[in-house]
């Protein structure tokens, strides 16, 4: 991120909606006398309106250029200076926009955006905490299930810094994520798995649990509104089972069909190609004044006419299927529904 020439805040994109989403609408002056206006995007590079900024450009917030009077490239000696987001206090970085002149009503804003923000952050932990103590065994390593501690504690051991060895924690939101240890990696990997054990029995870790059943719960409940709007089955497609045809030598793909559960995220029924249409291969004709020939051309409108007849039959199973669904009251996934 970069310094604004006005105010001398950070511009960043590390902002909560409702305090500071101010200092990430940017104006980048640049030296051809060319401007970008737009948002900070630094998770995707330096863009700032879905544009690359390079260096060397005069960065101000949008309010602070217009503050300032919306003055031009030549207005500044030397670009922008970039900045690490650690060298701002909070107070620098958490600042209600200057829009907003009366002093309660910007305490107010600064009160609610720092603890939307550190909800933010504590949904975010508890994300991240939910993940590691609950693996699905189809997919958790060897190293997850003899070391699980080191998927929140890591020992990182410095030869050429005559062995320093540091512990890293991950769960850690402050700068200081690295901690010296004083003793050798055998002794600190010791440590990580008490401090581990010793975590799983804290209150916090209770806390973070908690909040991760009630995040489902939202979801879960946000989920089902949308399919009780939208519907609980859809149409889908995928390449045939059944093949295709080879022309001069290359295979041509065709399409199936399938209605999947939205609920469950299970495909439920599928529809492909009938048996009359069964792979076939070709030879172009060089003397027919088309694309391939007219035995070939025929073969194509008889797929277009079978492929709509298969995504009709799935259009109409799918629609039956989301009326039967609203008409037992929206059941769950334990609904047992009946082919149609």
């Amino acid at each position: 991120m970069y310094q604004c020439k006005h105010c001398k805040r950070p511009v960043h994109d590390y902002t909560t909606k409702g305090i500071n989403e101010w200092m990430q609408d940017a104006v980048v002056l640049m030296e051809d006398v060319s401007r970008l206006v737009g948002e900070f995007d630094s998770e995707h590079g330096h863009k700032v309106g879905n544009r690359e900024t390079g260096s060397g450009g005069m960065w101000l917030h949008k309010v602070c250029w217009e503050a300032a009077g919306r003055p031009e490239f030549d207005a500044y000696e030397r670009p922008s200076k970039r900045v690490d987001e650690l060298s701002y206090k909070d107070e620098e970085l958490w600042v209600v926009s200057p829009e907003i002149t009366d002093k309660a009503e910007r305490e107010r804003v600064l009160a609610e955006g720092i603890a939307a923000h550190e909800q933010r952050l504590f949904d975010d932990k508890a994300n991240r905490v939910d993940d590691w103590v609950e693996q699905d065994p189809e997919w958790e390593t060897e190293q997850q299930r003899e070391r699980p501690w080191e998927q929140r504690f890591q020992v990182y051991t410095y030869p050429k810094q005559d062995n320093t060895v540091q512990i890293h924690d991950a769960l850690d939101d402050t700068a200081v994520r690295y901690e010296d240890f004083d003793g050798t990696e055998e002794e600190a990997e010791t440590e990580c798995k008490r401090r581990w054990n010793e975590w799983l029995l804290s209150d916090e870790f209770k806390a973070l649990r908690a909040r991760r059943k009630e995040l489902e719960a939202q979801w879960e409940a946000k989920h089902m509104a949308e399919l009780k709007e939208k519907g609980r089955f859809d149409v889908g497609y995928r390449p045939s089972k059944k093949g295709g045809d080879v022309m001069d030598g290359r295979k041509m793909g065709r399409t199936m069909f399938y209605v999947k559960d939205r609920l469950t995220y299970e495909d439920v029924i599928e529809f492909d190609f009938s048996d009359e249409l069964a792979p076939k291969e070709y030879e172009s004709d060089p003397a027919f004044d088309g694309n391939q020939s007219a035995e070939w051309e025929t073969r194509v409108e008889e797929f277009r006419a079978e492929t709509g007849r298969i995504r009709a039959l799935a259009d109409t199973a799918c629609a039956r299927l989301n009326a039967a669904w609203a008409e037992a009251g929206y059941p769950g996934k334990d609904w047992v529904w009946h082919p149609v």
